[in-house]
Formats: C-alpha cells, sequence, structure tokens
C-alpha cells in the first residue's frame, strides 16, 4: 500500500510516488502488465502452523490519507465474507479523514461519512458493531466518528494490540492475526530516513508514521502483557515483504506477509481470503497470498506477495554469514555484475535476495537458497514481466556506496550478520558508478534528494532537458506556486523527448497537503510524452489523452486506476506554497546513458510560480 516522505533522500521521494495501497503510478497502466493466475508455490509442512484453529483478526486500518477511499472498500470486502466467519472475530481500528471519500457506512457515525477513528467489529451477519461502552471503551478514544486518533503513534498501536490480544483470550480464539494496513516503505524507500508503515496525514508531528522498531516495541509489549502472540503480521502495504523486517518480527510472530514490490491501491481481497471457520495458519497465509495475486489478473498490474516462516530466520543468517564470508573469493567484476543482473526493487535500491545469491557460483550459495526456499509458506509473483525474478524477500543493496543509508547499521538484521559491512563496502570491495554528461540544461546532477533539489521558477517554461542515466537516477526539481484558490489556477508539466528504448515517469507532489501521494502523475507507459495540467483549486487533473481526473466522483474511469488523489486538497484562501516537488523517474528502473528528456513547467489562470528562497 502506501507512504509519505523524508525529503532527505531520493527513496523518500520515491517512495511517494509509489502510492495509493502503495499505489505505484509509474506502473498502474502498463498494458505490457499481466498477472498470471497460477498457483502460488507452498512449502512443505510443518505442524507448528498446519493446525486448524479459530482466529481473532486485528485491523489496524489508517486511512488518514488519500487510501481512505481503498479502506471503506476493504471493510466492505470483509462485510460481504462475514456470514462466513464462523466463530472467528474481526475488529477493526479505523481512522478517516476529509477530502478523499465522502462514503457512509452503516452502524458507523450513525451511517454518515466521518472523519476521525472508530474502533468496531465486524460480526457474523455482516454488520458494523460499535459502542462507547464496553468492551470498547478500555480502548481510549477511538469511540465516536469525531475523535482523532493518531495512526502512526507506537503507543496507539500498542493499545490496540494489548485490547486485541485480550479479546483474542476473551473470545477463546486459537490464533491471532494482526493486519496494519496503509501505505509502506522499504530500505532506501521510507520516510524520515527508515523503513516504516502507516502515515497518519491528519494528527502527528506531521505525517506520523510506525517505524519498524515501534512496531516490534508494540508487538512485545503486547505479548508481555497478555501472554499471546501474533500468530500472522500481515502487511497490507508496499515494499514490506523484506529480510530486514522479518529478521525484526521473528519473535512477536510465527509467519510475516508481505510484498516485494508496490501494492496496488486496492490491496488484498478481503472477500476471499477472510479466515471462514476453523483454518490453519498456512492455509490462511496461502489464501492471503493466492487470492492477491488473483484479484489482480488480466488488470495490468505487476504484484508480489510472500507468506514468511519466521522461525527459519536463524537458519537463514547462519548461512548468509557463511556466504558472506567466502565473498572475497569472488572478483569485484563479478559481484557487480550479478548485482545490475538481479531482480530489484524501490529504484534499484533493492534486491531480491535469492536472486542476487543465485548469481554468485559458490558452494555456499546453494545452502543459502535451500535455506530461504525452506521459509517459504507461499510465494506468488507475475510471471514473464517486471517482477519474474521474484522469489519472496528483499534486501538492501544500492549499487553505490554513495547511496548507502547509515542508519541502516543499527536495524536487527545488520547487528546480527554482516551484511551492512558487505553492501558499504567494508566486507568486499565492489563499486558500480556512473558520471552523466554536463550538457542538461534543467540543473546540475546531483538532484537526486529533495534537500538537492534543483529551484525552479518561470524560466521552465521555455524547457529544459536532463539525464535519468542509471537504474538508481531520479532528478528532483522544486517550486513554489501563488493563487492557488478554487478558481481557474492551473499547472502544467509536460515530460517530452523520452529517449527511445526508454519509460519515465513526471511526478507532481506538494508536501503541505501529504507526503504519502503524489498529486498527479504521467500514467502512459512506453509513450515519448508525458503532460497533464491540474486545477489548483479542485484538485482535478486533466491528462493527455485520457480525459479528466474527477475525485469526487468513484464512477469516473481514472478514479477508479487510482488517479484522483481528493478534492480541495490546496488551500482555499489561495495561500502559496513552496513545497511543490516534480520527481522525474524511470519506470521499472529504466534509463538512457544516451539521451536526454525535456522538461516543462507553467502555471495559469490565476496561479503563477514562485522562485523557492
Amino acid at each position: 500500500m502506501k507512504f509519505p516522505l523524508s525529503l532527505s533522500k531520493i527513496a523518500t521521494l520515491l517512495a511517494l510516488s509509489l502510492t495509493l495501497h502503495c499505489n505505484q503510478l509509474m506502473d498502474l497502466l502498463d498494458p505490457k502488465n499481466k498477472v498470471q493466475e497460477d498457483t502460488a508455490t507452498v512449502a512443505p509442512s510443518a505442524e507448528l502452523i498446519d493446525t486448524p484453529g479459530t482466529w481473532t483478526i486485528l485491523v489496524y486500518l489508517d486511512a488518514a490519507n488519500n487510501l481512505e477511499g481503498a479502506g471503506v472498500q476493504d471493510v466492505a470486502e470483509i462485510k460481504a465474507m462475514a456470514t462466513n466467519l464462523g466463530a472467528n472475530k474481526v475488529y477493526v481500528l479505523m481512522d478517516r479523514m476529509s477530502g478523499f471519500s465522502s462514503t457512509g457506512m452503516a452502524g458507523l457515525n450513525g451511517g454518515a461519512d466521518y472523519t476521525g477513528a472508530i474502533l468496531f467489529e465486524v460480526t457474523s451477519a455482516g454488520a458494523l458493531v460499535h459502542s462507547g461502552t464496553s468492551p470498547w471503551s478500555g480502548f481510549g478514544n477511538a469511540v465516536a466518528g469525531t475523535d482523532e486518533v493518531n495512526m502512526g503513534s507506537e503507543d496507539n498501536l500498542t493499545k490496540f494490540l494489548t485490547w486485541g490480544f485480550n479479546k483474542a483470550k476473551t473470545d477463546n480464539s486459537t490464533y491471532i492475526y494482526v493486519d496494519i494496513w496503509d501505505h509502506g516503505a522499504g530500505w532506501g524507500g521510507g520516510a524520515y530516513g527508515g523503513n516504516a508503515v502507516a502515515w497518519d496525514d491528519e494528527t502527528g508531528t506531521p505525517h506520523d508514521a510506525l517505524s519498524i522498531t515501534e512496531i516490534q516495541n508494540s508487538l512485545k509489549a503486547a505479548q508481555t502483557a497478555t501472554g499471546r502472540k501474533a500468530t500472522i503480521l500481515g502487511f497490507d502495504a508496499c515494499y514490506m515483504g523484506t529480510i530486514e523486517n522479518a529478521y525484526s518480527f521473528k519473535d512477536y510472530a510465527n509467519i510475516m506477509i508481505g510484498s516485494e514490490e508496490v501494492e496496488p491501491g486496492a490491496g488484498w481481497q478481503y472477500t476471499n481470503w477472510t479466515p471462514r471457520g476453523s483454518v490453519s495458519p498456512r492455509a490462511v497465509a496461502t489464501n492471503v497470498v493466492t487470492t492477491f495475486k488473483a484479484s489482480y489478473s488480466n488488470s495490468g498490474e505487476q504484484v508480489t506477495l510472500t507468506a514468511i516462516d519466521l522461525s527459519k530466520l536463524t537458519g537463514i543468517t547462519t548461512a548468509l554469514e557463511a556466504f558472506l564470508g567466502k565473498l572475497n573469493t569472488q572478483s569485484s567484476t563479478t559481484i557487480s555484475t550479478a548485482r545490475q543482473q538481479s531482480q530489484s526493487f524501490n529504484n534499484d535500491l533493492s534486491v531480491d535476495l535469492y536472486d542476487f545469491v543465485d548469481k554468485i557460483k559458490i558452494p555456499e550459495a546453494s545452502t543459502l537458497k535451500n535455506m530461504l526456499n525452506a521459509s517459504i509458506v507461499a510465494e506468488a509473483h507475475t510471471e514473464g514481466g517486471k517482477v519474474a525474478g521474484s522469489h519472496g524477500m528483499t534486501v538492501f543493496f544500492p549499487q553505490s556506496k554513495n547511496n548507502y543509508d547509515t542508519s541502516y547499521n543499527a536495524t536487527l538484521f545488520a547487528t546480527e550478520t554482516r551484511w551492512d559491512d558487505f553492501i558499504s563496502g567494508k566486507l568486499v570491495s565492489f563499486e558500480i558508478s556512473s558520471t552523466e554528461p554536463g550538457d542538461a540544461t534543467c540543473g546540475a546532477e546531483g538532484n537526486n534528494t529533495a534537500g538537492t533539489a534543483v529551484k525552479i521558477s518561470t524560466g521552465l517554461a521555455a524547457g529544459c532537458t536532463g539525464y535519468i542515466y542509471t537504474p538508481s537516477d531520479v532528478d528532483i526539481y522544486r517550486f513554489g506556486i501563488s493563487g492557488m484558490s478554487a478558481g481557474s489556477g492551473t499547472i502544467t508539466v509536460s515530460l517530452s523527448n523520452i529517449p527511445s528504448g526508454a519509460d519515465f515517469d513526471v511526478l507532481l507532489f506538494n508536501t503541505d497537503v501529504s507526503p504519502s501521494a503524489p498529486i498527479a502523475a504521467g500514467v502512459i507507459s512506453g509513450n515519448n510524452n508525458e503532460s497533464y495540467t491540474l486545477n489548483t483549486g479542485t484538485g482535478f487533473v486533466t491528462y493527455s489523452g485520457l480525459g479528466t481526473c474527477d475525485p469526487t466522483d468513484s464512477s469516473n474511469s481514472l478514479y477508479k486506476q487510482s488517479l484522483c488523489y481528493g478534492a480541495g486538497v490546496f488551500s482555499s484562501t489561495g495561500a502559496a506554497s513552496n513545497n511543490f516537488f516534480l520527481v522525474i523517474v524511470g519506470k521499472s528502473n529504466s534509463y538512457s546513458q544516451t539521451g536526454k528528456y525535456s522538461l516543462a513547467l507553467s502555471a495559469a489562470g490565476g496561479s503563477s510560480l514562485v522562485q523557492v528562497p
């Protein structure tokens, strides 16, 4: 699903582009990407996760951002299967906000729209039941739609999990499923400098999110307080299928579910995976994976999802250490070539761990691959497309030491393995680097972060040129806009002369509004031109050749493709904002070292470009 931006590094702004249910708009309409609807790979049985039982499902549904509409839909999907719940229980803490969906939910807030948080049960009769008295009052604030809950707060997650684990005890449930729902970010693609999930764009400091450490702390606190443990920890969010995440949660859950790739806006298919009656953890996890893939069959999306047996992580890291110990027998060229050819994700900042290991031909690689395979409860991905080399788990692996994030050293995975020493160049010397020619006119290279973004003004209306020179290259430009009232003001963005064989996107952000979603994005895959015009008052976006996206009309075809980001997203007073960013990036790590793109930006109708100080 989704995430905001740490305007401190490339990854963060990239993360912004991959929103919606993490929706990576840069891939959204690619007609070449077709999901294959075949059976997921399922690992051999293990008694610990194969015994049927009843479930308490705890959904931490953070819809306090541009994913609000998708959250309402997922609750409707749970309701649609609720008559098959049997003795299973579903409890949802859902926070909403204004500006993205006005859909009411029967049983909550009198059936009217609401903008706060409500804690409710989806009953076996398909009803949404909420009360301000016992048993709901034990959570605190989440008793009415007017109450706000910061979903990015560790304290609130801890309260919800402790409350939910105690409910599992009183409900006599065999197993507990914890579902954390929202935007997500893998290493190098996270907000505020690291891995995170669940951004609250309405409450917090601002745009607060849950770090992996905070989720780990909450699970531990709830486990200690109640004596119960999460059986499955699922992330209905983008990029959460990392070995770093799995390793962090190995003591607090039996199975973790996450995606290596971005997830489409609609996320998981709750009608089909939510447990019916007495079901084993393996069966539930496999259902999540297979139904997710099947739901995007013939959709044009590329998807991945994996369920990981966390009891296998220690064996994996033991095999990894032996593998790393022999990497010094390989040449720098061998290692860098293997890295370049590996299945990559997250703007080429992470790779599929199995795929990389498979390309290093040493005996220790076979042992590590066997251990990785043994950890997979279920895995499914698009075949024949850009995620064809997926095997289940990514690992942070920038191609250049210059892109290494030193905060990575503090992860549990880094402290207990030598992977950080390897990718930072301490263990084995290797480097993949490239220097752009100096003939681009949009601004000096080095504009890969928000902090080093090229500041532009009216001079860009005539157009300028630039390169996306490597798979991990990104160009970021910053500008201001005045006259953002609910009138006829517009911003027009055009990316043209995209080099032959390359596929670039230009994404528009206003971080005053939300760092977890672009306001507009190029959507025509394989074209040499991407252009659109944004109305600065209404938030309507007119895409060249596709029509206008109306964020107030859920029947609008572009709305259904998750290309609308909410009405009235700009200042009604017409105040200026200096926090607009244009991000140019290659789709699926596309780049060109022989051709330059052309970028043009203009404002009209009462809005005007402002030079950022």
